[in-house]
């Protein structure tokens, strides 16, 4: 049984969009989801579902492909996990605007979390996603965002934003840019796979042109909103927090490396031998 949400105001919901292609991680991914590629003992979109459960969301709407059931296989109706899980098929891979526009209905004109699938957040307390639900409500902001402070050369794969003052803590933006070329960011901060969001955001999703590429651009609607007065604040990741990306190889390989040398009864044979062949000539 699911418990009611807390008041209108509060946050419940959360649409996870798990649909994309994963051409970075051909050939696996043409047999399992990137989402459910395993980090230890567990698929890594577990991780995210574990996150919402943690900031108190109770309703998780996953938006998958037609080549994606293994999701809904293994989550069901979310009862195991105390987040009622429903499913949402995104046709044609267009963009995570498109993947967003496939809950309108579902999100009832209501605040909602959009949490990539293919992101987990590291951390070693209670989940950043928590405390940018708190910012949000407490700023009555339009749209609230995770960010992280990435290197310059990195800039062209994220949304960027640009900060109102100093970047700490929680902040207020003035903009937001999808991908720029390092010398033409607004900062290093990215954009880390977590918003929360106004319903009013499906109204500038509806407007959106798609992008050379033919897709939506999540972080484009956002900043028409920012150009049409819309309140737009960040939360910065602190000490200890960190996204781990599993859709390209470099960045998996490296968080299940970690996960493996940090499981409970293996990790520590499997540091000893990961010391060992580093030791090796």
């Amino acid at each position: 049984m699911y418990t009611p949400s807390l008041s209108s105001s509060h946050i419940d919901r959360a649409i996870v969009p798990a649909a994309g292609y994963g051409t970075r991680m051909r050939p696996l991914t043409h047999a399992i989801p990137k989402e459910m590629l395993p980090l230890g003992r567990k698929p890594a979109l577990e991780y995210v579902l574990e996150e919402l459960r943690e900031a108190k969301i109770q309703r998780a709407l996953f938006v998958i492909s037609p080549r994606k059931q293994m999701i809904r296989d293994y989550f069901g109706d979310g009862s195991a996990w105390g987040v009622r899980c429903e499913y949402v098929v995104q046709p044609q891979m267009l963009g995570l605007g498109d993947a967003v526009l496939r809950g309108e209905a579902w999100v009832q004109e209501r605040p909602f979390v959009v949490a990539f699938g293919d992101c987990v957040i590291e951390t070693q307390g209670e989940p950043p996603l928590a405390r940018l639900l708190r910012t949000h409500a407490a700023q009555g902001a339009d749209a609230t965002v995770l960010t992280e402070r990435i290197a310059p050369e990195r800039t062209r794969r994220y949304g960027i934003v640009a900060p109102v003052g100093r970047a700490e803590g929680a902040f207020p933006l003035s903009d937001i840019v999808e991908k720029p070329e390092p010398e033409q960011a607004p900062s290093h901060l990215a954009v880390a796979a977590r918003w929360a969001l106004s319903p009013r955001i499906f109204c500038y999703l509806r407007r959106l042109r798609p992008d050379s590429g033919g897709e939506l651009n999540l972080t484009d609607a956002v900043r028409s909103w920012i150009a049409e007065g819309g309140r737009v604040w960040a939360v910065a990741m602190g000490e200890g927090e960190s996204r781990c990306d599993i859709g390209g190889w470099e960045t998996y390989l490296k968080a299940a490396a970690k996960a493996a040398a940090c499981d409970p009864e293996f990790g520590e044979a499997v540091r000893k031998m990961l010391r060992e062949e580093a030791a090796r000539p």
